[in-house]
């Protein structure tokens, strides 16, 4: 995604294979298609997962840009967490800011054991969250976690 060559020229109406302009944001990809996706900003908590710990669930908080307004997220697409393709258990969607400066945010719950199962392996994995608005448009973010396994011990 829009690693094509930064000098390239599109003709006019000059469009992907599936219509879609060829140069999107000043960009241009190297295949077939354009991929029109929205970066957005992307917290995950906790940053380190114990599969051993007795926490349910892995939190996500997106922020996108200040163009997209609440009514533009699609309440019916769910919020997706991959590797494993896991959909949100919960989200809420909201605005904050001064009017002028207002962002949306989404506060988002995804299960641990179906994070666990899709990464088998310990250690730093990346994580990507994607979303979509009411025009099929995506937004996504990704970020690092690092999973362990250690049996936790309590001190008395």
């Amino acid at each position: 995604i829009d690693a094509g060559d930064p000098c390239y020229v599109a003709e006019p109406n000059e469009t992907d294979i599936d219509g879609n302009p060829r140069v999107i944001n000043g960009r241009i990809d190297m295949d077939a298609y354009e991929a029109n996706y929205i970066q957005a900003r992307l917290w995950l908590f906790p940053k380190t997962i114990n599969r051993q710990s007795r926490l349910e669930k892995v939190m996500v908080r997106m922020q996108l840009p200040e163009d997209i307004s609440k009514d533009q997220i699609d309440q019916d697409s769910p919020l997706l967490l991959y590797p494993g393709v896991i959909e949100a258990e919960f989200r809420y969607v909201f605005e904050h800011g001064k009017k002028g400066d207002k962002r949306v945010s989404i506060f988002a719950f995804f299960d641990k054991s179906e994070l666990t199962e899709a990464v088998p392996d310990n250690g730093q994995v990346q994580l990507e969250v994607v979303g979509y608005l009411t025009t099929s448009q995506e937004f996504y973010d990704n970020s690092f976690v690092t999973l362990i396994d250690h049996q936790q011990t309590h001190q008395w």
